[in-house]
């Protein structure tokens, strides 16, 4: 038997695609991922700003 199938059609719907849930959680997981790089890039600018504001 071949695994690798076609995704089977069920009263007019595929089957074989992802499920909101999946999508839902996919979406959070690049949320935490973007607000940490910003947060992070957000933290290294205000720092050289102030570094920067001390020298001459």
């Amino acid at each position: 038997m071949n695994k690798w199938r076609w995704p089977r059609l069920r009263a007019g719907i595929f089957t074989g695609g992802f499920t909101l849930l999946e999508i839902v959680v996919a979406i959070f997981i690049f949320a935490v991922v973007i607000t940490t790089v910003f947060g992070s890039f957000r933290a290294v600018f205000s720092s050289t700003d102030a570094v920067g504001g001390m020298l001459p």
